[in-house]
């Protein structure tokens, strides 16, 4: 049995076993679909837990941007990267030309990007105050994305999570499904986490309820965001678990 064991991790560790993920839209969260033949009760507990990755809010910072890529790149693991567009806008944002660059190597090194609002407002409160701005929020973003990327992206998260009957079918008419998460990093949690990274990084060092891959679930979709503290903590995160999608998701 132990032989048969050891066979079986093998053949599914093994590079032909390319792993496909499906996203469950109403859960938040991921599964593997099986290959022919496996038995998903052996699967679970041959294989690791798998852990859908996702950074809000970029590309904003372009040495926090490269530093998370070289992290990921480390660890063989990908994400889906949500991009707020007033960050590629050259009008709003005078970094906009390197923040190009930089999400072009974002999809060059194999991460999915999604949509997550041009100016990243809270939609409810568009639609109620002018819903005329949703198109430009939702669909100047993703025309804008395609321009830079070269596809239409499928995914959208909204800002702060909150959506509404009216908005999610705006997102689903532009061609996208709204993916939100099932478990939270917390590096947004105060904003002194992003003016004092180093105090994000001492808060999960003494707060063993925030260790993030540890009260991960398998199938858990992880929110985190394009920042300074984050990227200090992300190499040790990954360390901590088989975190991350390395071979791809089911579109």
């Amino acid at each position: 049995l132990m032989l048969l064991a050891v066979g079986a991790y093998c053949f599914n560790r093994s590079p032909e076993r390319n792993d496909v993920f499906r996203i469950d839209y109403d859960a938040a969260r991921i599964a593997r679909v099986a290959h022919a033949g496996e038995i998903p009760a052996v699967e679970n507990i041959l294989r690791p837990k798998p852990i859908l990755l996702t950074f809000d809010d970029s590309p904003e910072d372009t040495a926090t941007d490269h530093r998370i890529l070289a992290i990921l790149a480390k660890h063989h693991a990908h994400a889906i990267w949500f991009v707020n567009c007033k960050n590629l806008d050259p009008a709003i944002n005078r970094d906009a030309a390197a923040n190009q660059v930089v999400l072009k190597e974002i999809i060059a090194q194999g991460h999915l990007v999604g949509n997550h609002g041009y100016n990243h407002l809270d939609l409810a409160r568009v639609e109620r105050m002018n819903p005329s701005q949703l198109g430009h929020e939702i669909g100047d973003c993703s025309d804008m994305i395609k321009s830079i990327a070269g596809a239409q992206p499928k995914y959208f998260r909204p800002p702060f999570g909150i959506d509404t009957p009216h908005v999610k079918n705006v997102i689903e008419h532009g061609g996208m499904r709204v993916v939100l998460w099932s478990s939270n990093s917390f590096d947004s949690m105060l904003h002194a986490f992003r003016s004092n990274p180093q105090l994000y990084v001492s808060y999960l060092k003494h707060n063993p309820a925030f260790d993030i891959v540890g009260h991960a679930d398998a199938g858990d979709i992880l929110l985190m965001h394009d920042y300074t503290n984050t990227a200090l903590v992300l190499d040790a995160v990954l360390q901590g678990g088989e975190t991350g999608i390395d071979q791809g998701l089911e579109f």
